[in-house]
């Protein structure tokens, strides 16, 4: 009873049903023993061996209630353990969470900025282009109120020079007129003041014909007129236009032209007379027999034509006014008859008028001179399109004048 009473005493837990504690192997009896001797010796000696068993079943119970115990403990540790694990991943995950939001809440944000930021951009580079624009309309406008100016300002100073250059003949006219109405007037005066006022008369009648051209030329404009013109051919009829003039003052034009078709979209008819005034410059402003050449050549999109001559020269005073019109070097005043000095103005007018250019060079006084004029290429005419060419064929080597 005694040993009962102490296992339940140091061992409050029983042993789970689940785990019934394994009986204790008792030794049987030998074979050829006759069981349990019941002499006083061996009694004694048996009580010490029930007293063992009863000590071995009891430390046996007791080692499977630790057992128990300890897998128990172990059990309750691991779903301790686990039950923090579980927590710290739900904490941990909470936390990823959290900072998840707040990395999208952040890239929201500088989304937001960049697009806020881009916009300002957009409208800066949108400003700024609209200030380019106002400023290069206010630099258009300014161009445009400057050239409207110098138009103005050379009009005021073209019809000055035209009331002067009418008003001019008007002197020897009231001489003449005078001169006839004299009764006493020798009659071998009168042929004179016939002549004074046909002379006068004719010149005021060129001067109006001056005043047209350059009023035609810088209304000049190309519109349905312009087609195809073969440069080359055109050059030619200027220059066979030009023959009575040349071989007038025995003087040599010498063409020089490149071997293929050189095409320019313009008006025909303006074309030549840009080539035929060049020409009629170079023949009234050069010596008899002397020589004039026209060239071509068309490069890099552009046709230039030069009229060169070894005539009297352009003085470097004259140089910057040689357009102008109504303007004349001192040394070309008179010079082979009477220019009004309108022709090298109509030309670069008309040159203009065809989106070229034109330039004057001379060496200096005697030397003579030579007019560059620029146009742009044209594509050749296409099957059906309106084309002009002038009579001949386009070579180089052709001459032409009263002396070879």
């Amino acid at each position: 009873m005694s040993d009962t009473h102490d296992a339940n005493d140091r061992g409050d837990a029983q042993v789970p049903p689940s785990a019934p504690p394994s009986p204790v192997p008792v030794a049987a009896p030998e074979p050829g023993s006759q069981g349990i001797d019941s002499r006083p010796g061996n009694a004694d000696a048996q009580s010490r061996v029930d007293a063992a068993r009863t000590v071995l079943v009891r430390l046996m119970q007791e080692l499977l209630a630790a057992e128990a115990r300890v897998d128990d403990q172990r059990v309750a540790d691991l779903i301790e353990a686990n039950e923090q694990l579980v927590v710290t991943a739900l904490r941990e995950q909470q936390r990823a969470e959290a900072a998840t939001q707040a990395l999208q809440l952040e890239g929201r944000r500088l989304q937001a900025e960049a697009e806020a930021a881009e916009a300002v951009l957009r409208r800066q580079q949108d400003l700024r282009e609209a200030n380019e624009r106002l400023v290069l309309a206010a630099v258009d406008a300014q161009a445009l109120r400057d050239a409207a100016e110098r138009a103005r300002q050379r009009q005021a100073d073209f019809m000055a020079v035209v009331a002067q250059e009418l008003h001019n003949p008007l002197a020897p006219i009231r001489l003449a007129s005078a001169m006839l109405g004299r009764t006493d007037t020798n009659e071998q005066l009168l042929p004179r003041a016939q002549a004074i006022i046909d002379r006068q008369v004719d010149h005021m009648a060129r001067l109006v014909a001056a005043v047209q051209d350059v009023s035609r030329a810088n209304a000049a404009t190309l519109g349905a007129d312009a087609v195809p013109v073969d440069m080359n051919a055109l050059v030619l009829a200027a220059v066979a236009a030009c023959a009575p003039a040349v071989s007038l003052r025995q003087q040599r034009v010498r063409v020089e032209l490149p071997t293929e078709v050189a095409w320019v979209r313009g008006d025909p008819p303006r074309l030549v007379q840009i080539v035929a005034n060049l020409l009629d410059n170079a023949t009234q402003y050069s010596h008899t027999y002397g020589e004039i050449v026209v060239a071509a050549q068309a490069r890099d999109g552009v046709l230039t034509f030069t009229v060169s001559d070894n005539g009297i020269g352009i003085t470097p005073l004259a140089m910057p006014t040689i357009f102008e019109p109504f303007v004349q070097d001192s040394q070309a005043i008179g010079f082979n008859g009477v220019g009004v000095g309108i022709g090298l103005t109509v030309a670069r007018a008309l040159v203009e008028a065809h989106r070229g250019s034109i330039q004057a060079d001379s060496k200096g006084s005697g030397r003579g001179s030579r007019f560059t004029v620029r146009l742009p290429l044209a594509p050749p005419p296409v099957p059906g399109d309106a084309a002009r060419q002038g009579p001949g064929a386009a070579g180089a080597g052709h001459s032409l004048g009263g002396r070879s």
